[in-house]
């Protein structure tokens, strides 16, 4: 008798026991259906104004019409909701504000509140932004882009060189000789060169201001052209890591084109970093219609034609990357042609006099993330298209 009174006494606890998670069980799956609810209803506000199709209600609309408006950015709006079938009435709060640091650009807090089957408080918190742009704007992705180059998310054309000073006035400013007098200021959208100005030649390019740039003349189609000089001596040469040092070389451009208002000039750092040269030069373009310039870019003070083996042979880089079946004055061509716009990226390679200038056998497959050719051709003594 004592035994079965024992078992039942445990047998009793273990019932109680399990009565109780019983119990939170019901209580959690009751509480996370709660919380899913809470959720969409949070959801669904923010979509309901991420929806608008106006910024401002047209007088005498009704709600078929979802605008920007009805958002009333710097009020809080508290409404309820108790969605089918369910065990609970939610309290929504919209809050909203402009922000102090996206212009047009609205902040949006969304609460949702109720109390669970066990009297606890309960909520769900969910933040947006929503811009207050007219959403007729979006036609513009229908729009093909104008020609010419993209622009950098910097709101720079990708011809300006990355260490030219933005002044904030949607121009840029550089200075083509680190120690020179002269600075170039850019049209930041163009990449084209605006002017040429008289700065002090103590002053980096990094701390010129507008007030730095006096006596300065205005450029009509100022056409950019920009690179790098390396040296390679190696047999074969190394096209993607050159090891050599620099040795004196300048960049000099040859115009076939006519009708030029002015001579190009070109500067360059050569004789102040030991392995690399970067020069750049301003071409004015013709007074044709486009004012266009063709030509030829080559190196000088340096020994290319001494026979019957010369020093030093210069190559460029150059590829297809458009794959439309030729050398592109983008891309680096022997001979430019109608030449319209900056160029960027232009740059050489100098070998031994008795190497051939290296091709690089990879192929260009951005769809396998490779992106770069270190192709070259011979520019002096010969040229290979």
């Amino acid at each position: 008798m004592v035994e079965a009174l024992v078992a039942l006494l445990v047998m009793s606890f273990g019932m109680v026991a399990l009565v109780g998670i019983l119990s939170n069980l019901r209580r959690s799956e009751d509480l996370a259906r709660q919380r899913g609810e809470a959720q969409r209803i949070a959801q669904a506000e923010i979509a309901k104004f991420r929806a608008f199709s106006l910024i401002d209600r047209p007088v005498g609309t009704g709600t078929e019409i979802q605008a920007f408006s009805d958002l009333n950015v710097g009020t809080t709006v508290t409404t309820s909701a108790t969605p089918d079938n369910s065990n609970v009435t939610y309290t929504v709060t919209r809050s909203s504000a402009w922000s102090t640091t996206i212009p047009n650009m609205a902040e949006v807090r969304v609460s949702v509140q109720w109390t669970d089957r066990v009297g606890d408080a309960q909520t769900i918190l969910l933040d947006s932004m929503i811009a207050a742009i007219d959403p007729a704007f979006t036609g513009a992705l229908f729009v093909a882009p104008p020609p010419g180059m993209t622009r950098q998310p910097g709101e720079r054309s990708p011809a300006i060189p990355p260490d030219a000073k933005d002044l904030g006035d949607k121009t840029s400013a550089y200075k083509p000789s680190p120690g020179g007098g002269t600075a170039w200021v850019f049209d930041n959208q163009t990449g084209l060169v605006t002017k040429s100005c008289s700065v002090s030649t103590g002053i980096s390019t990094s701390a010129i201001t507008t007030g730095d740039l006096t006596s300065c003349a205005t450029v009509t189609n100022g056409y950019f052209v920009s690179g790098t000089i390396r040296f390679s001596m190696t047999a074969p040469p190394n096209a993607k890591v050159p090891e050599a040092t620099a040795v004196p070389a300048h960049a000099a451009v040859t115009l076939t084109s006519l009708g030029h208002p002015a001579a190009p000039v070109c500067f360059d750092d050569s004789g102040t970093v030991p392995y690399a040269i970067t020069y750049a030069c301003l071409i004015l373009g013709n007074t044709g219609t486009p004012s266009i310039w063709s030509g030829s870019i080559e190196l000088t003070s340096i020994d290319t034609t001494t026979l019957p083996t010369p020093p030093y042979r210069v190559c460029r880089y150059t590829y297809d990357y458009s794959r439309n079946g030729r050398i592109d004055n983008e891309e680096h061509a022997d001979l430019y042609v109608n030449v319209a716009k900056s160029l960027p990226r232009q740059n050489f390679l100098v070998v031994a006099g008795g190497q051939s200038c290296p091709v690089d056998s990879s192929t260009f497959d951005p769809a396998a993330r490779n992106f770069v050719n270190y192709t070259t051709k011979e520019q002096q003594p010969t040229r290979t298209p």
